[in-house]
């Protein structure tokens, strides 16, 4: 996990949008703040199948561009910003 500083700078690098398909992405710290001013409309449980679907899916995942296995670093500059759907294609994509 980054940072804050370097979570800062990967949303600015990529616009808050994921890397992959382009989508906005949502930073914790707005999705905590939209499920408190929203209890009934955001839904946010402790287990995935409890939480609102479209906030969950366009969660931001900060991943390696490179895997771990094969040599990535998790410096700010070899990190990328993504949506959860595409976090998970690509890492089993990657590995």
């Amino acid at each position: 996990m980054p940072s804050p500083e370097g979570i800062r700078t990967l949303h600015l690098r990529f616009g808050d949008h994921c890397c992959f398909c382009g989508i906005p992405v949502i930073r914790k710290q707005f999705r905590e703040r939209l499920v408190l001013l929203y209890p009934d409309s955001v839904p946010w449980g402790s287990e995935e199948y409890t939480r609102h679907a479209a906030i969950y899916a366009m969660s931001a995942q900060y991943e390696r561009n490179i895997p771990h296995s094969r040599g990535g670093q998790s410096e700010v500059g070899d990190l990328v910003l993504t949506c959860r759907p595409c976090n998970c294609v690509v890492a089993t994509i990657t590995r």
